[in-house]
Parts: structure tokens; sequence; C-alpha cells
């Protein structure tokens, strides 16, 4: 999603939320008793903005925040059981060319950003991870630049990303 919150509509927000935290939550309730029988894994796919707030995705952002909230959740209450849980933060990865998100008014729009990550390399990060059994991976150096900052001086990320979101808007200008 893609836009200013003062400007989305209500039925936007709820099919973010309904695609990133529902879709996740529902196929995890259903993939349990596999995953007990099996001992296998759990993986929620987030972003950087399952760690920070960025300007223009609320939507987003809180959709993406709730599933670290799922994934810490559900390693407490699954801890014993032999499962993995994992989460991992995607960053700015390459995505198909016709890709669309959703603007304020639900419109689709084209995704115009460049990206830090190839589509293989992110394939390979998970891969690792499964085999490794991590709990928590960040990807680029993008991503653990803000993950370590985020922890160690959030109003250094805020002040940072206020920068970059008046320079974009001056470039688009």
């Amino acid at each position: 999603m893609r836009g200013n919150f003062s400007q989305l509509q209500p039925d936007v927000f709820k099919k973010i939320v309904d695609v990133n935290i529902l879709g996740a939550v529902y196929a995890s309730l259903y993939a349990l008793p596999y995953l007990m029988k099996t001992l296998g894994s759990l993986v929620f796919i987030s972003s950087l903005s399952g760690i920070t707030g960025l300007p223009e995705s609320s939507a987003y952002c809180a959709s993406k925040m709730a599933l670290t909230g799922l994934a810490e959740s559900l390693r407490l209450d699954l801890a014993g059981t032999g499962i993995h849980i994992g989460i991992i933060y995607i960053g700015f990865a390459q995505n198909d060319p016709e890709k669309r998100v959703l603007s304020t008014d639900g419109t689709l729009i084209p995704i115009n950003r460049p990206y830090h990550i190839t589509q293989k390399e992110v394939a390979r990060s998970i891969v690792r991870m499964l085999q490794k059994r991590k709990y928590k991976v960040v990807l680029t150096p993008l991503g653990k630049i803000i993950n370590i900052q985020k922890r160690m001086l959030p109003w250094l990320v805020q002040r940072e990303l206020l920068f970059f979101k008046r320079r974009a808007k001056k470039m688009l200008s």
C-alpha cells in the first residue's frame, strides 16, 4: 500500500490486514497439526516495515509489525514442541515487473523503487534460515542498519526517514 494515511480508505486498510495478518494466521492454524507431527517450521515473511514505520505505508507497516508480534507469541506458545518459528525481514527486494500495490483509494499502482536484493538471494536466505532453524533474520545492509538503529537510537531512524521523505518530495516536484 502506498499513500498518506489521511487519504486512506478503510476498506483498503482492511484488505492489507486480511492479506498480511489473517492470511498468515489462517495458514498457520491449518498447518499446525502437521507441523506438530513433523516438527516442521513456520516462517513469517516480513519486511523492513515490520521493524519500523515507513512513510506512505501505514497499513502495510501495521500489518508487518503485527507479524512480529504473532511470531514472538507463537515462539512462546509452542516452546518445547519442536516446531521452529521464524520471521525474516526482507527489505527492498526485486519484484516481478507486473506486481502492483494498492493506493489509498484501492487502485493498483506499479512499484517504482530500486531494490537491494534479488528474488534468488531472498529464496537462498529463507532456505538457510530453515536449515539452521533461526528465529530472526534481517536481510540487506540497509535492513541491518535500520534494525540496529531502531533498537539503539529510535529517534535517529525517525529523523532519517523524515529527511528522505522530504528529499523524495523535492525530487518529484
